[in-house]
């Protein structure tokens, strides 16, 4: 659908999910030796459609085994595979920060992280469905986040504009690297 990839993901079937840059999200199942196309170029009521727009930036697996889409510019979709069906998340209807998802991260505890493209990084509260945002007024050094892990210990490092951070999820703290402790002048783009 697109030769642009963005983000490939297997999931604990064995299917890899496909993320494009303007052709929507391609499933390819090894069993089959078939893929399957989700867009907005289907109906609405298909169960092809694709509820974002089609520029996708990550996939991510969490432990229910949902799949976690993000795009640029229409937030995320979380695809249960049990259900089949799509459950969108965005700034409007879920307080996600940014729009843009550069990164999600579905930590040991199942909690849903969310790095944005201006945005900061964002907590799904899975009680309201409504995101948390800590950015740069928290301590983040920059809200344009690429790329989230998970450490050994309860912190998530984060690649930013301006550097690396690490974020304490038990005291919601920030501390920040730069050239200043030795790494590299420039953004962490890709993670």
């Amino acid at each position: 659908s697109s030769n642009e990839i963005f983000a490939l993901k297997e999931d604990r079937n064995g299917k890899v999910w496909i993320a494009t840059n303007g052709g929507g999200l391609n499933v390819y199942n090894p069993d089959t030796k078939r893929i399957v196309k989700y867009s907005t170029e289907f109906r609405e009521d298909s169960p092809f459609y694709l509820p974002l727009n089609n520029f996708l930036r990550v996939i991510e697996e969490d432990q229910s085994g949902g799949i976690w889409i993000g795009s640029h510019g229409a937030g995320i979709a979380m695809y249960s595979t049990k259900l089949k069906k799509f459950t969108t998340y965005n700034r409007a209807a879920n307080n996600l920060a940014n729009d843009i998802v550069l990164s999600v991260l579905s930590d040991r505890n199942n909690h849903i992280w969310v790095g944005t493209g201006g945005g900061g990084l964002n907590l799904l509260n899975t009680k309201t469905n409504k995101f948390i945002s800590f950015d740069e007024k928290d301590g983040l050094a920059n809200n344009t986040i690429h790329k989230i892990i998970e450490g050994a210990d309860s912190r998530l490092w984060l690649s930013t504009n301006t550097g690396i951070s690490s974020f304490d999820r038990r005291t919601r703290k920030f501390k920040n690297y730069s050239y200043h402790n030795g790494i590299q002048h420039s953004n962490f783009v890709l993670g």
